[in-house]
């Protein structure tokens, strides 16, 4: 939703339930200051993502993705890390970007100057079914999440040897690189010269 509060994308809610949402959540958002991260209700999860010009909020009917769940243990990590706020966080976050890729930021930047209330849904019309492409695919990619997987600890020695081992393997050829083991993240680098 814009600033303003305003519907630009909806799941689910459409018509009057999600002006109703919008409206509940810009008053939460107000009254906080735009500080509200996260809120939950029972079971259900709030996450709140503050960008410029919009709000992007997600809610869901569970503390943890149940299918990410049974994906995380078939890959031997662990549930503990997968915080349902975090992992909504980071489904908005794929959405903010998806917006900026059809509307770059400046535009969006000039379009809110000029008119706080302008529906931002007219210059996205036509992207909605790529919208809930992401939003489906993020249930069953586990690449959304590497952020969220648990770090495994090693020696100094054996971390010296990993990185000078993947800086060998992948200089010039790759921007970023990561040694996964059945636990976790062993070492995540990246190529600053690309």
């Amino acid at each position: 939703m814009s600033q303003s509060g305003k519907p630009v994308f909806s799941r689910y809610a459409y018509g009057d339930s999600g002006l109703a949402i919008c409206a509940l959540v810009r008053g939460l958002c107000a009254k906080t200051q735009d500080k509200l991260r996260s809120m939950a209700v029972g079971r259900r999860r709030m996450a709140v993502v503050n960008k410029p010009q919009l709000i992007l909020v997600c809610i869901a009917d569970t503390d943890e993705p149940v299918e990410y769940a049974a994906r995380v243990r078939a890959y031997g990590l662990t549930c503990v890390s997968l915080r349902a706020r975090r992992y909504l966080a980071r489904q908005l976050d794929l959405l903010y970007q998806h917006v900026l890729f059809h509307v770059t930021a400046p535009a969006l930047a000039h379009v809110f100057a000029s008119n706080p209330s302008y529906d931002l849904s007219v210059l996205l019309g036509g992207t909605e079914g790529e919208a809930h492409g992401l939003i489906h695919e993020a249930h069953y990619n586990l690449s959304l999440l590497l952020d969220a997987t648990p770090v495994q600890a090693l020696s100094a020695p054996s971390r010296r040897k990993l990185v000078a081992l993947l800086e060998t393997c992948c200089k010039g050829v790759a921007l970023f690189g990561l040694v996964l083991s059945t636990h976790g993240l062993l070492m995540a680098s990246h190529s600053p010269s690309r």
